[in-house]
């Protein structure tokens, strides 16, 4: 029943497929760049790295898809409606979308050319912006995990919880309907984040 559950919820060894996987596109696109400078500053190129780029490149457009295809499905299942952790994975989302494209263009220019010694101007333009689009939507989605506790089940500190159900854009992410373990206390949701007169730090 459990691994039906996990099946479900998209998971593997009980942890979310797309926060697993975000990780590979972030590093191997913005990775293409360092490859192509390398090569554009040996004299007379070289073809080793111009591939070596390419296919950085392409399993981390490999790897986008595939987490992408998880992030949507989160998006539309797992995240509330009307709340604030949508709204950023709306912007998440569309942003990362915009760099998949760049970087798919970026690709089939590379393509074109596999036994070039230096990499096409144009194609290194686009990873870079890419890479610029890419990291700090990447920044957004770590803040959706850490700060309102997306795709995190029960995450406790110092006796209080945080869940990624928070209606209508509140900052402080409760869930009151987790069943938590007995030796978990329950933090009132209005004081999370806040100091000992119940105002926010």
């Amino acid at each position: 029943m459990s691994a039906l559950k996990d099946f479900y919820q998209l998971k593997i060894l009980g942890h979310p497929m797309h926060p697993l996987l975000s990780h590979f596109p972030l590093v191997l696109i913005p990775a293409t760049i360092v490859f192509d400078i390398v090569a554009l500053s040996m004299d007379g190129g070289n073809n080793t790295l111009v591939q070596v780029a390419f296919y950085s490149l392409i399993a981390g457009i490999a790897f986008a898809v595939l987490s992408s295809t998880f992030g949507v499905i989160d998006y539309l299942w797992e995240l509330p409606q009307r709340s604030r952790v949508r709204e950023i994975g709306k912007i998440h989302a569309s942003g990362m979308s915009i760099a998949l494209v760049l970087a798919i263009s970026s690709a089939v220019f590379r393509g074109m050319d596999l036994a070039a010694t230096t990499p096409q101007i144009g194609a290194v333009a686009t990873t870079i912006i890419a890479s610029l689009v890419i990291i700090p939507m990447g920044w957004l989605g770590g803040r959706m995990v850490f700060k309102y506790g997306t795709r995190v089940e029960v995450a406790s500190h110092g006796g209080r919880v945080w869940a990624s159900h928070a209606p209508d854009g509140d900052d402080d992410p409760a869930d009151p309907n987790l069943d938590l373990p007995p030796n978990v206390k329950r933090f009132p949701s209005h004081k999370i984040g806040r100091g000992k007169k119940g105002k926010k730090k």
